[in-house]
This record gives structure tokens, C-alpha cells and sequence, in this order.
């Protein structure tokens, strides 16, 4: 099969981890699977923003190639976040990849990236969601506590005015796995409010 790669390189201090920026790595992983990258198929966007669409010449070339049809069977990327770090338009991006006849393929969880069913979509929106919960903490927005057992507490708004509460521990290489995410109680909207003044 033929495999795509998109790759963006932020310069942000949330993205320190080599890995996740590697192309080299991606073209090794698709190997891996049996698949062959296509160098005409690797999108890349250096220093770019996860919350920054338009400028992204990478990212909307390859969603211009999709038309009508994705020319790969698959596109690697590191992880969801790569894609994007919001919580209405990174999912949006996946759908679009998905319904273009292509797979999006995380190689750092070994796992399809999709919206095929429910399970599927429940681990993408709050992988969505994790990942802006910490682009948004690096900006002071939400704040997270640190819960017992190395489980951390984030309480934020959505771009959307959504009010949030998620539980979630850190794995190895940067990945967060998203224990329990809900709207806030009233009690912990205070909370939040009363935190953010200081």
C-alpha cells in the first residue's frame, strides 16, 4: 500500500519530543507495516501552530490532494495532535481524510487515527480535546491540578465556550491517555473561576 506523511515541526515547548517530529521516523514506521512512502505524498509544515489552519501549506495541500480521492491508502502522522490541537476542526480534518477513502494512521500509539464508529470517535475527540486542554494550558487559559496517582485534573473552556473537566495521565513520549472528560458542575466552574483569578 501506499502511505502519505504529513509532519508538523511547532516550535512550541509542548513539542520537544524529537519523535513526534521526525519524518525519517514516519517513512521507517510505514516500512514497518509493509507500506511505501510515496515522496511526492509528504506533506510537512515547519514551525506551525496545531490551532493555525490557513497557514498551513502543508496540511492544505494534502487536503487539496484528497480531492476527490486521498493518492495514498494511508497517512502517517505521529499523532492526532500533529493534526491539529482543536477540538472541532482536528476532528473535521480526520473525517475529511476518512471520507477521501484514506486511513489516518498514528505510528507513536501503533493505532488508526478515525471516526468510523463510536469508540473510534470517543478517542478522537478527546484526544482532541486533551490536546487543546495543553496547548491551552501553555497559554495560561485552563489550569491543571495534579491528582492522586500521577493523574492530572484539567478544568478549561472549549474555543467554543464549552466548560470542561478531564482526567488524564501522561504516557511515554509526550502521549496523553484521557481517563473521564465532562462538563464542569457548577462547583467546579467556581472552582475554575476563582483559580484563574489567582
Amino acid at each position: 500500500m501506499i502511505a502519505a506523511i504529513y509532519a508538523r515541526k511547532s516550535t512550541d515547548d509542548s513539542d520537544r519530543n524529537e519523535e513526534g517530529r521526525s519524518t525519517t521516523r514516519q517513512v521507517e514506521r510505514a516500512a514497518v507495516r509493509g507500506w511505501t512512502v510515496d515522496p511526492r505524498y509528504v506533506f510537512v509544515d515547519e514551525a506551525a501552530s496545531g490551532t493555525g489552519w490557513k497557514h498551513r501549506t502543508g496540511f492544505n495541500v494534502l487536503l487539496t490532494a484528497v480531492e476527490p480521492r486521498l493518492p495514498s491508502g494511508v497517512l502517517v502522522v505521529s499523532e492526532l495532535s500533529r493534526i491539529g490541537r482543536d477540538t472541532v476542526r482536528t476532528p473535521a480534518a480526520v473525517l475529511q481524510l476518512e471520507e477521501a477513502g484514506g486511513e489516518v494512521w498514528s505510528y507513536l500509539s501503533n493505532a488508526p487515527i478515525s471516526l468510523a464508529d463510536e469508540a473510534s470517535e470517543i478517542m478522537t475527540v478527546v484526544h482532541s480535546l486533551a490536546a487543546s486542554f495543553e496547548r491551552r494550558s501553555e497559554v495560561g487559559d485552563p489550569f491543571v491540578l495534579r491528582g492522586a496517582d500521577d493523574r492530572y485534573l484539567a478544568y478549561g473552556q472549549t474555543e467554543h465556550g464549552r466548560w470542561l473537566f478531564a482526567v488524564y495521565v501522561t504516557r511515554p513520549g509526550g502521549r496523553v491517555r484521557v481517563l473521564t472528560a465532562r462538563d464542569m458542575t457548577e462547583r467546579e466552574k467556581r472552582l475554575y473561576r476563582r483559580k484563574r483569578k489567582g
